[in-house]
């Protein structure tokens, strides 16, 4: 599901193209590259073109979308007084959105007729029944389906939709607001007290919305009959985190005298186990290593797995990060996998998550490879099947990680490249090695100058040698240039490793 499959087609357009303006930035999107990714022809570009500038200037009346000629392409620029807020713009965008009133009226409702959807959007029943024909291509994906008047499917899923869809329509300080609610900030401090949880402030929100949702969902399926609990119910009647849940749960429709079954314990657990919102600042993390060590053997497994290749990638893990901040990681992958699990659909670029951090380029395409093995590892069951939804959410997920580990490691260890009277070899090496080494340790590749010090120096040249300050020398010698990647390797352990004493 994309970030603007729930958008009017012309609003669609325009999302699209802010998007490659955004990424283009001064330099501007090539005509041709706008025509082909929104599949528009020229005169409808230009319609476009025209409704985003206006659009904009209402965040900035200085807004100037241009279609220039440079270096004979023709180019669109977007220029601002003040960065584009585009997560505003789309928030607006999607609540004006018919689609998204359907799938909010059926989800809050439970059955709605094609009568009333007409009577609430404005719209002819004829053009209620075309746009959920729409609606139900998207969500597939998520084993959903509008049938009459009711979303039928997975009840987790359909949870998740709901979830998904306010937490992208409303800004920070409306969603705060669940978390305002006295019942809910009582229910919440009682668990943590109970099981001596804490939960961070962005989880609250996140657990507050989706006991909200919870609440509103178990009254909208007893008003209108609809079976909702037909998931397989997990056999964690000895697991401390469940049998928790349901005891609170039970208690709480004890004294407001409601009823409720196994389903929502699941549910809750479900939520609980793939979102992250423990308090990982927390001074205490006994209770987090608690509930990682309680997870089912099968999660366990992989998750060791995941560990052992991310050490292997980087021999230093260990000794660069504390136990605590080694346990962090070790529930965010945690989280990862449970959450590709239990929800099959996945959204796109729908859930506001980006990458964060700036890495050479060579690095960020080695660590993109390296989640990709961590994401079909995370599958590597025979029992477990995955869809691309759930790869793609892995590979996102697991980079941002990966991203981390690299970025938050030790100072860089700087290796210098000088291949006598031969710039071309040198810039070779340096790609090579950019490539071999990224990941290993955190590295940084460059023609050696004079007027720097490096860690390692590797050159062919004894002059270069003397003359070039290093803290060790790797030479290559004969007329081939070669060099080992191994020794190469061991050298810089070797250098980090005295660095640390």
């Amino acid at each position: 599901m994309n970030l603007d499959d729930f958008l009017e087609n012309d609003e669609r357009r325009e999302v699209q193209l802010l998007q490659l303006l955004l990424k283009a930035g001064a330099a501007g999107c090539l005509y041709t590259t706008a025509i082909t990714t929104l599949g528009v022809s020229g005169s409808t570009m230009g319609t476009t073109v025209a409704a985003l500038q206006q659009r904009i200037r209402g965040f900035d009346a200085a807004a100037d979308i241009s279609v220039t000629d440079s270096g004979g392409q023709r180019c669109i620029c977007l220029q601002t007084r003040t960065p584009v807020n585009f997560s505003e713009l789309y928030r607006q965008l999607l609540v004006q959105s018919k689609s998204y009133r359907i799938l909010l009226t059926l989800l809050q409702k439970g059955k709605v007729s094609a009568d009333e959807l007409a009577q609430l959007l404005y719209i002819s029943k004829p053009a209620v029944f075309r746009r959920i024909k729409l609606l139900n291509q998207v969500l597939a994906a998520f084993s959903l389906q509008i049938k009459g008047g009711t979303l039928i499917g997975p009840e987790i899923a359909l949870r998740y939709l709901y979830y998904r869809l306010l937490l992208n329509s409303h800004d920070y300080d409306t969603l705060a607001s669940f978390t305002e609610a006295y019942s809910l900030r009582q229910f919440i401090a009682a668990f943590e007290a109970r099981e001596h949880l804490k939960f961070s402030m962005i989880g609250r929100l996140k657990l507050s919305i989706w006991l909200d949702i919870a609440l509103k969902r178990h009254f909208a399926a007893e008003q209108n009959r609809v079976k909702t609990s037909k998931e397989p119910l997990l056999s964690l009647d000895h697991n401390h985190l469940y049998r928790g849940i349901r005891n609170w749960l039970f208690d709480l429709a004890r004294q407001y005298a409601l009823v409720i079954d196994e389903f929502e314990v699941s549910s809750l657990y479900i939520f609980m186990t793939s979102m992250e919102i423990l308090d990982l600042d927390d001074r205490d993390l006994s209770p987090v290593a608690q509930y990682l060590d309680e997870v089912t053997p099968e999660i366990k497994k992989v998750r060791a797995q995941l560990m052992a290749r991310i050490e292997l990638a980087y021999p230093a893990f260990k000794r660069r990060f504390t136990g605590d901040t080694q346990l962090r990681i070790r529930y965010i992958l945690n989280q990862i996998q449970m959450h590709a699990r239990f929800f099959s659909g996945h959204f796109h670029l729908f859930d506001g998550e980006r990458i964060n951090y700036q890495v050479d380029q060579s690095v960020l395409q080695h660590l993109e490879r390296m989640a990709g093995e961590l994401a079909m590892l995370t599958f590597d069951h025979p029992q477990q099947s995955y869809s691309p939804e759930q790869l793609l959410f892995l590979k996102r997920r697991y980079l941002n990680v990966l991203l981390l580990i690299h970025v938050q490691s030790d100072a860089p260890l700087y290796v210098g490249i000088c291949m006598h009277d031969d710039w071309s070899i040198t810039a070779g090496m340096v790609a090579r090695l950019r490539v071999a080494l990224a990941g290993y340790y955190h590295v940084i590749i460059d023609n050696a100058v004079a007027d720097c010090v490096y860690d390692l120096l590797i050159t062919n040249s004894a002059t270069a040698a003397n003359q070039i300050k290093a803290k060790e020398r790797y030479l290559l010698t004969g007329i081939e240039n070669r060099y080992d990647l191994e020794q190469i390797r061991a050298l810089l352990a070797t250098i980090d490793q005295k660095r640390k004493q």
